[in-house]
């Protein structure tokens, strides 16, 4: 699809911060960037220490970006005292009207032809809820570390855990749907954006753009790479999968029940084998008993055989391969 396809639709993009941030203009400027034209920004200030910071943060964007007084005029700052990303991503959305809801977190950043390939995609596919893109995974400088793809075509594999899920950055939603799913659960603090997809998905499939067009960039601030993530991300995930399958199995859903029942099986697996290797470094490094008997509670308590089964195989193989010296 070229990146000079043309679509009147508009597009809201919600971009939550809570800091006037090194990348923020960076995440800006790749808006103001866009091929496709008809957008409105709102920069969602989330009880951010110092908002005069934040606005100048996103004036010299637009500054430096020489935007002109029209394209500032759709570019506001709102905040949001409540707490957490999810709030700011409702706040923002809850401000705008457009057909289309995209978001922007304040360290990544767009391709220019990013909006126009989503929009083409989904009118492509009438029937999907939401268009994502390929992307990359980038380093403080915008180096590239790592890709990920973008298939059509995928629901009941995402559902089942056998596919990821789109990164939010790169998802552009129909408002309707989201009005209709619901958007983000205040409630969740990490993985609140798989929880918002998983339900998502229960209205129908995204369209997908093959063509990597975000950049997901990793540093030291990262809300993931913080102190305890991802054990809240690891209690957020099981969290929602058991909700949803609750849902499902009260509706009377077999097909899908059976698809997130195998999503679950699947996860607890993948993190008691990450609790059993959790637990040994704890001991052998003489890191916090207590961390380590709650890693070993864990993952005995969810997948046991996986615990200890694979868990030992993981470190047989390790040690194994230092044998080695491989």
């Amino acid at each position: 699809m070229p990146e000079e396809f043309s679509n009147t639709a508009t597009v809201d993009v919600v971009i939550p911060t809570n800091r006037a941030g090194e990348f923020l203009g960076a995440a800006l400027q790749s808006v103001l960037g866009q091929t496709h034209r008809d957008w409105r920004v709102t920069v969602v200030d989330n009880n951010s220490p110092d908002p005069q910071a934040l606005a100048a943060a996103v004036l010299g964007a637009l500054d430096t970006a020489a935007a002109s007084s029209e394209t500032r005029s759709r570019v506001t700052i709102s905040r949001e005292s409540t707490p957490g990303v999810s709030a700011a991503r409702n706040h923002g959305i809850a401000r705008g009207t457009a057909e289309y809801v995209a978001f922007l977190d304040d360290d990544d950043t767009w391709q220019p032809g990013y909006l126009s390939h989503a929009l083409a995609a989904l009118t492509d596919c009438p029937s999907a809820v939401g268009a994502y893109t390929a992307g990359w995974m980038v380093n403080e400088d915008g180096t590239p570390i790592i890709g990920w793809r973008a298939e059509a075509g995928l629901r009941d594999r995402m559902l089942s855990g056998e596919a990821p899920l789109p990164r939010i950055m790169a998802l552009v939603v129909r408002r309707a749907v989201g009005d209709a799913a619901g958007w983000f659960d205040e409630s969740y603090t990490v993985a609140e954006d798989n929880e918002f997809m998983m339900r998502l998905l229960l209205h129908g499939e995204f369209a997908a753009v093959p063509t990597p067009l975000v950049a997901y960039r990793r540093h030291g601030s990262n809300v993931t790479g913080s102190s305890g993530a991802r054990e809240r991300m690891r209690d957020s995930t099981e969290r929602y999968l058991v909700e949803r399958l609750a849902a499902a199995r009260s509706s009377g859903d077999t097909a899908l029940s059976g698809r997130l029942a195998q999503n679950l099986r699947a996860t607890r697996r993948e993190e008691a084998r990450r609790e059993f290797r959790e637990t040994v470094n704890a001991l052998l490094r003489r890191h916090s008993l207590r961390g380590a008997l709650r890693s070993a509670a864990w993952g005995l308590s969810r997948a046991p055989i996986s615990f200890l089964a694979s868990g030992t195989a993981d470190l047989a193989r390790r040690h194994l391969g230092a044998a080695r010296g491989v």
